[in-house]
């Protein structure tokens, strides 16, 4: 990821290799030892003294191992609220002067700062097939925080209850001091651990009834996520402004990840079925409703397949997005004769696929079906094209055990080539036998030990010849 990567550290190493890493590369990249450069430098500073602000808080590494930056999008105690000069001062408190002001950057203690912005919500979304394909709405349920309607997100109906906090001074961060090994402390600035990182307090007996002083309540909220025909895996709905809110915060976005659903789980083809929540309250102990077994649709598909109906099968999509791909196994009297069969499509249209004609189908041959792939995004009307990886069923023993069938196909199949010019009645026959995993496996470990027996044998023979014994210098002599 790409902190890890500017700070030249693997995600598991320690606070200590943490910080020597920023620091060398801080040393390294500051503006003032760049005269020649400055800008480049500045840039380089500023990223590599970012990536070390989020590394070094524990609930910001926890973020971006989840989310990357996009979970990173400021909120409180966010590393948008602090300058490159701000950190770097404090991690070498003054100790490493010999450098000026850093003015020049954007960034620094005299810059404007962007307003603080409660982070994203990330949620995934299964979606089938069928709904990249056809498009669809789905109706999700989530829990997010808003403004407590009753002391109007002040934390407290009490004029004046609202005080700083004594821990943290109003900065909504503390310094930390923790042991790494033997005679080794570290420091480190984290969230306020007293007010959760607002930099206020209120008397309990203040607090406001509805929120608890937190200043924001619970709400369940719904949105729609609207699924357009051709989306993709890893494809983002963003709903902008309806993440948590807090007072003094703008509100980020909630994001919704559209994620391929997993091709053994039960087709879902009811627009109209209830979705369950993406994002429960964790508070709330009532288990998630189950949804009603769908027997009797498993049992007109399964009645549908016996009567000899087209059934759809599965389709999976090429890196481009658009194009898709079946698989098809062929008779062999269709492989050299030529195929039709039918599928039901995504859609639930009926397509009938046909070979052209006198075409010979070889074995893993791919046909292409102009026109029937996935739908492009944002232009529906266009579609890739469908691919059909072919593979040939051969007969069965029990199939040609008729010896008038199999006279019939000599007949009418190529023949055989002959055997070679000097074959005679002295050349040895033997018939083979069908391959079998594990039984090949078993011969040869019984090989393998076979082969190391005779070796173990040929050098205690050697070991008798060596000694002089007479067994070995007499089969020398005959």
């Amino acid at each position: 990821m790409k902190y890890y990567d500017l700070l030249g550290i693997k995600p598991d190493a320690s606070a200590a290799e943490l910080k020597k890493a920023y620091r060398g590369l801080a040393m390294k990249w500051h503006p003032d030892k760049h005269a020649e450069n400055k800008a480049e430098a500045e840039a380089k500073f500023k990223e590599i003294t970012e990536a070390y602000e989020v590394l070094s808080d524990p609930n910001k590494k926890e973020v971006y191992d989840k989310y990357g930056e996009e979970g990173l999008k400021g909120g409180p105690g966010g590393f948008h609220a602090r300058s490159a000069t701000s950190v770097f001062e404090e991690l070498f408190g003054g100790a490493f002067g010999g450098f000026g002001g850093m003015g020049g950057m954007g960034g620094g203690r005299g810059g404007r700062e962007g307003p603080k912005r409660t982070e994203d919500i990330h949620f995934q979304l299964a979606v089938s097939m069928e709904d990249f394909y056809k498009g669809r709405v789905r109706k999700l349920k989530v829990s997010r925080s808003v403004t407590c309607g009753g002391c109007k997100g002040k934390g407290s109906m009490k004029e004046g209850a609202v005080s700083t906090c004594s821990n943290c001074n109003g900065a909504g961060r503390e310094m930390v001091t923790q042991r790494v090994g033997p005679g080794m402390i570290q420091q480190m600035v984290v969230q306020c651990r007293a007010c959760g990182g607002r930099g206020e307090s209120i008397a309990e007996k203040d607090r406001c009834a509805k929120c608890k002083g937190k200043k924001v309540v619970p709400e369940a909220k719904q949105i729609e996520v609207r699924i357009e025909k051709g989306m993709t895996p890893g494809q983002k709905i963003r709903f902008s402004g309806d993440a948590n809110e807090m007072p003094g915060y703008e509100t980020g976005d909630i994001v919704v990840v559209l994620m391929p659903k997993d091709s053994d789980a039960p087709e879902d083809d009811d627009d109209d079925e209830e979705e369950p929540d993406l994002d429960r309250d964790p508070d709330d102990p009532t288990p998630p409703p189950k949804k009603a077994p769908k027997a009797k649709k498993a049992e007109a598909k399964a009645a549908a397949e016996k009567k000899g109906a087209s059934i759809k099968p599965k389709f999976s999509r090429l890196r481009n997005g658009i194009d898709l791909v079946i698989e098809k196994k062929l008779t062999l009297s269709e492989a050299l004769l030529g195929f039709e069969f039918s599928i039901r499509h995504l859609d639930g249209r009926i397509l009938v696929i046909r070979s052209p004609p006198g075409h010979v189908v070889s074995p893993d041959d791919i046909m292409i079906v102009d026109g029937e792939g996935m739908p492009v995004y944002r232009d529906p009307h266009s579609k890739g094209d469908l691919y059909v990886k072919l593979s040939i069923q051969m007969p069965t023993s029990e199939e040609l055990k008729d010896p008038k069938t199999r006279t019939a196909l000599k007949a009418l199949l190529p023949a055989a080539p002959p055997l070679g010019s000097d074959v005679t009645a002295d050349s040895e026959a033997h018939v083979a036998k069908v391959y079998n995993e594990e039984a090949a496996k078993a011969k040869q470990r019984e090989n393998a030990e076979r082969s190391r027996g005779n070796a173990h044998q040929r050098d205690d023979d050697d070991d008798d010849g060596g000694r002089g014994g007479g067994g070995g210098a007499q089969c020398r002599q005959m």
